[in-house]
């Protein structure tokens, strides 16, 4: 069955209109997202809202936002629950003041993610594994910064080879959580 002209333009204006209804919710979420409130309250964001039959309320903006594929939960915070998981820690989360990113009875972590490693850091990691063939050493890279006193150091080595060497770890106490709550 043909479709008619009219039909291909009223298809094409609805995709138009949905691409402009997904760009006002991108812009009005990054506005959420950078904590640009006053930019909420402006009449411009309430005549966005209401040209696109957006709802005009943050947190249903962020829900709609996020169940469209429009805006995707920040990457680093789904790092920090799966590493809180592995490590058998809790995920500490923002809270205003420099807390670590997951804690555990021992351990006290700061998670940065990456798109991807410098290569001469992967590198030096797999150079450091190919010394330990017989698995009786801990295969770790150090990170000098040159004119700096050595006990300022960073010692780097990959979560599977510190698994392997200090075995599963605890699970946290509930000393431990109480630290970080508000």
């Amino acid at each position: 069955m043909m479709r008619n002209d009219w039909e291909l333009e009223h298809e094409a204006a609805l995709e138009q209109a949905q691409g402009y209804r997904h760009l006002a919710l991108r812009i009005i979420v990054s506005g959420i997202a950078d904590k640009d409130y006053s930019f909420l309250r402006s009449d411009w964001c309430s005549w966005l809202c209401e040209q696109c039959d957006l709802p005009y309320d943050g947190r249903a903006l962020l829900r709609q936002a996020i169940q469209t594929g429009v805006w995707r939960m920040s990457n680093w915070k789904q790092v920090e629950r799966t590493l809180a998981k592995r490590l058998k820690g809790q995920r500490v989360g923002n809270r205003g003041v420099a807390t670590p990113d997951v804690v555990s009875d021992w351990l006290s972590v700061e998670v940065k993610a990456w798109r991807s490693f410098p290569k001469w850091l992967t590198g030096a990691l797999e150079q450091a594994r190919h010394g330990c063939t017989d698995g009786t050493k801990l295969p770790i890279v150090i990170l000098h910064e040159k004119g700096r006193h050595h006990v300022d150091d960073i010692v780097a080595l990959r979560l599977k080879d510190f698994v392997d060497w200090f075995g599963e770890i605890a699970r946290s106490s509930d000393t431990c959580e109480s630290e970080f709550e508000a």
